[in-house]
């Protein structure tokens, strides 16, 4: 019953830009800024303990103890503690170049943190998170707040076929090892891989339709991905096509690769606390990974 809404305050502004004298190119830019206060956390049994030894339990938080004086039972509740505030930019860059041969799509999509301040409770020190452990100890950095990270796709497509290429990248941060020695967990590029095909057919329209018999030229439209579909005032299906036709028709095969090359993550230690060795919060240890695929739409 005393636990009470976490408050919120974010702000965002941002520009798009599309040059005429370019056409197909869009630059966009965001900057943000977020505030969260009153953060829901459960209360934790040390903090409770020295609290109580200050006579300053929170709303919730109950030590009970026998006639001796020994503890019989503590009650940790979920309770209103702390604060994060958060600011960064995003960027966007997308160029579309249509040619005979097929259109070109270029996308890079980058974020940069600029802060990440994080109090666990309204008492306590702020810690500045973004490429930095808490205050320091690493045993707390495993949330990897990375000042950079980014994407990049090229696309092309053509009568059906569809290649993408994507690059991406995770900034490094620092931490600490086993013996507190400060370690640079290094940054990381990978890349990835997918090739499609897309198995679509329209009947051929005819010339001078016959009322209720034949499909009229105007019950062909482009979808939103631009290719033929058919609309949905059609009286009638695609009886103009061949067998094999109307029975791939719909089908999309595609073969991908993501991390290609293999990349492992990089290593770290979170003062000695990391299970697995690596930043299991932005990574896995998946590596390549080869798949295909079939959708088949009716």
């Amino acid at each position: 019953p005393t636990l009470q809404p976490e408050d919120s305050v974010s702000f965002t502004a941002g520009v798009v830009w599309t040059p005429k004298f370019v056409s197909g190119f869009t630059a966009t830019i965001d900057v943000w800024d977020t505030e969260r206060t009153g953060m829901v956390i459960q209360s934790n049994i040390p903090g409770i303990l020295n609290r109580e030894a200050a006579g300053a339990l929170l709303p919730g938080e109950i030590v009970e103890r026998d006639p001796a004086g020994f503890i019989s039972r503590i009650f940790v509740p979920f309770i209103n503690s702390g604060s994060t505030r958060a600011n960064g930019v995003d960027f966007g860059l997308q160029y579309v170049y249509p040619t005979p041969w097929g259109t070109f799509t270029s996308l890079t999509q980058a974020s940069y943190l600029n802060s990440f301040k994080f109090k666990s409770t309204e008492g306590s020190k702020t810690a500045q998170l973004a490429g930095d452990p808490i205050d320091g100890i690493a045993g707390l950095s495993n949330d990897g707040y990375v000042r950079w990270r980014g994407i990049s796709r090229i696309d092309w497509a053509w009568n059906g076929f569809d290649l993408i290429g994507t690059a991406r990248f995770l900034d490094g941060f620092h931490e600490l090892k086993n013996f507190g020695q400060n370690h640079w967990v290094s940054q990381t590029w990978t890349f990835d891989g997918q090739a499609s095909y897309d198995f679509t057919y329209v009947a051929p329209v005819e010339n001078q339709p016959v009322a209720g018999y034949s499909k009229d030229a105007k019950d062909v439209s482009s979808g939103k991905d631009g290719k033929p579909t058919e609309s949905s005032m059609s009286q009638t299906s695609n009886y103009g096509l061949p067998i094999w036709q109307r029975v791939l028709n719909g089908t999309t095969i595609t073969l991908g690769c993501d991390n290609i090359f293999g990349q492992d993550p990089p290593a770290a230690y979170g003062f000695g606390g990391s299970p697995t060795k690596y930043p299991g919060f932005l990574y896995d240890a998946t590596g390549r990974f080869v798949y295909v695929q079939l959708t088949k739409k009716f």
